[in-house]
């Protein structure tokens, strides 16, 4: 709402009785108009009455158009103006003294009133999250909605409704207090007589950031109807969120989809598209969805001792063995008795797979504690007795080991062995020592060139060479020749740049050496 208002700046003179009555000075009688027609209503003599402290009982106040006081005003307690600016003349007589009189003027103006328009709130996004509702405004980019463009109008902002007390020091860098937050403005129009000034309000909104999650799917148990709101809260508190089939409508907050806690998802999709928040201050997300059926997926497990491990896929299982745990989230069983066990596994649709299982305590593998080798060997080729050895790097740990992992001088190596899917929880454990694999002359006759290689690498040994194998650093076997000539010849062009090992076997001798492929 708008309001107007007028500055009256009196000069006071006061009446009193038998007292000489002089000609007093008036300050113009200014107007302040809404129209713009140049016309209004003037109380002359509530004015003149009050400006002078004038006695009614004592004095009368009598008002002419003309100077000669010829033309009396017609009502002036309603007098209407004549021209913007025009001049009356009154003249106040003493009641007990007819010639105590005065003639004095009295000027009036009708000015044009300031205006002030209701702007558009100022809405700023929160600038972090947690949302505290804060931000700096410029309260002043408002001036011109509010003015209407007027050059000759001052705007001053308030804290509160009272427009004459102190006006906010830094409208250019305000900080709100809360949000949502009103502001009162006034429009004073400069260069006026009256001062006129108008007044409105202008509020301040910080909107809240939403969160920005990564969102878990959301199910449908045997059919393809969703509530897609399941995950609104996870976006944060009095946060607005719709949701969309394709990613530009999100982007445009248009073609929303009208029914979200029962969206019957098409055949040829698998996901929606979600946009939280307000106004600029938005996040597009894509929500994934799934059906879920009667069909319950593959389920494996391994053993480990009594450890047992579950993988039942992609999805939220909840998993029960009798008498240890039931309905955990986790997929891993701890100290699982030895003997038969009975494991339940549900999803999220209550649907339910009973897997009867078997732990049995199965030793470790058996074997030398110190194995010896040369260079180029692997895993593969240290004795272990036991059915479907795995190699671990630790006695406890579960970094398995490739079979093809070259073996390394004063290294220990855990071996276990798995039977009708229990695997041992003790290992074996074997260090590996390094010896001299050359038994006699003929091996220790080899030479090769060049080292580093860039293509053609050449060996040569004073017996036939029957078998060459290169490995890479991870014990793989890159290439596998068997000349079974005293020169061979390799073309490694390609091998990419790196160390690799050669072994080299003539007969019942073997020597392994290392290289460098540029």
């Amino acid at each position: 709402m708008k309001h107007l208002y007028a500055f009256l700046l009196f000069a006071i003179s006061l009446f009193t009785a038998n007292a000489q009555l002089t000609s007093t000075s008036l300050p113009p009688y200014a107007i302040c108009e809404t129209n713009s027609d140049g016309f209004a209503q003037f109380n002359l003599k509530e004015f003149v009455t009050h400006a002078l402290s004038i006695e009614p009982s004592l004095y009368m106040v009598n008002f002419y158009m003309d100077a000669a006081l010829n033309v009396a005003v017609q009502n002036p307690d309603t007098y209407v103006n004549i021209a913007s600016h025009e001049t009356i003349y009154f003249r106040i007589t003493e009641i007990a003294n007819s010639t105590n009189t005065v003639v004095n003027t009295l000027d009036l103006y009708v000015e044009n009133g300031a205006i002030a328009n209701t702007p558009a709130p100022i809405i700023l996004c929160d600038d972090s999250t947690p949302n505290d509702g804060i931000r700096t405004f410029d309260l002043t980019i408002r001036n011109n909605q509010i003015t209407g463009g007027c050059t000759n109008c001052l705007v001053e902002y308030y804290l509160t409704e009272d427009i004459f007390g102190t006006p906010i020091s830094n409208p250019q860098s305000f900080r709100n207090t809360s949000s949502p937050q009103t502001i009162y403005v006034k429009v004073k129009s400069t260069g006026t007589i009256s001062g006129c000034f108008a007044t409105t309000a202008l509020e301040l909104n910080v909107l809240p950031l939403p969160n920005d999650v990564t969102l878990p799917e959301i199910i449908a148990c045997g059919n393809n109807i969703f509530n897609l709101t399941l995950n609104n809260s996870l976006y944060g508190t009095g946060i607005n969120v719709s949701y969309h089939t394709t990613q530009a409508d999100a982007l445009a907050g248009a073609n929303s989809i009208n029914t979200p806690t029962a969206y019957l998802l098409p055949a040829s999709s698998r996901s929606v598209w979600v946009r939280a928040g307000a106004a600029n201050c938005f996040i597009i997300k894509q929500q994934t969805l799934t059906s879920y059926t009667t069909n319950f997926p593959h389920i494996t497990f391994s053993i480990i001792g009594n450890i047992v491990t579950f993988n039942a896929g992609n999805g939220e299982f909840l998993y029960s063995i009798d008498g240890i745990a039931k309905d955990q989230k986790s997929n891993i069983f701890n100290n699982v008795p030895y003997g038969e066990n009975t494991v339940s596994v549900t999803d999220n649709c209550g649907n339910m797979m009973v897997i009867p299982i078997m732990v049995i305590n199965i030793s470790a593998p058996t074997g030398s504690n110190i194995q010896t080798f040369t260079d180029g060997q692997t895993l593969a080729d240290l004795t272990v007795t036991g059915q479907n050895i795995t190699w671990y790097t630790t006695a406890a740990g579960f970094t398995v080991l490739p079979k093809e992992t070259l073996l390394t001088d004063g290294t220990t190596y855990y071996a276990a062995q798995t039977i009708d899917n229990n695997q041992s929880a003790n290992r074996l454990a074997v260090t590996a020592k390094k010896t001299l694999g050359i038994d006699d002359l003929q091996a220790n006759k080899l030479t090769y060139y060049p080292n580093p290689v860039t293509e053609i690498f050449t060996i040569n040994n004073s017996a036939n060479i029957t078998a060459v194998t290169i490995y890479n650093t991870l014990g793989q076997a890159v290439i596998n020749q068997k000349p079974n000539s005293t020169i061979v010849q390799l073309n490694l062009q390609m091998l990419t740049s790196g160390i690799y090992i050669i072994k080299a076997t003539s007969g019942l001798n073997t020597q392994s050496f290392k290289i460098v492929k540029r």
